[in-house]
Parts: structure tokens; C-alpha cells; sequence
């Protein structure tokens, strides 16, 4: 989240595996909802999920296969 350029994040998170055997992560978002940068802040959020996330899990094959 900082090196996205929310500089005043803080960066808090929690992450469990739910009964229903789903990793669930979740963060709270340090801007207040009244806040007009609410929006763009949470945005950055779901980018930095989608960075570190993005490659988990992929089955495509490799050159080197």
C-alpha cells in the first residue's frame, strides 16, 4: 500500500481460513469513510491484493517445461 503511494496507510490486516475452508483476508482501510480520499484509498487496497494474489494458484505452463 505504500509503495503504491498511500504513504499514511496503515497497514493492518487479518487472514484465516473460514469453515467453509476459504482463505479469507481482510483489511481495514485507515481513511475515514467521510473522507473524500476514502474511494482512491480503497482502491489502492484491492491493487495491492491483486499484486501480491495475481500469480497464486496459476497453472499455465512455463517455457522451460
Amino acid at each position: 500500500i505504500i509503495d503504491l503511494g498511500h504513504t499514511d496507510a496503515v497497514v493492518e490486516f487479518d487472514h484465516y481460513r473460514s469453515p467453509e475452508k476459504v482463505y479469507v483476508f481482510r483489511s481495514k482501510v485507515s481513511t475515514p469513510l467521510s473522507s473524500p480520499d476514502a474511494p482512491q484509498h480503497a482502491l489502492l487496497w484491492l491493487l495491492g491484493y491483486e499484486i501480491v494474489f495475481r500469480e497464486l494458484g496459476d497453472m499455465t505452463e512455463d517455457d522451460e517445461d
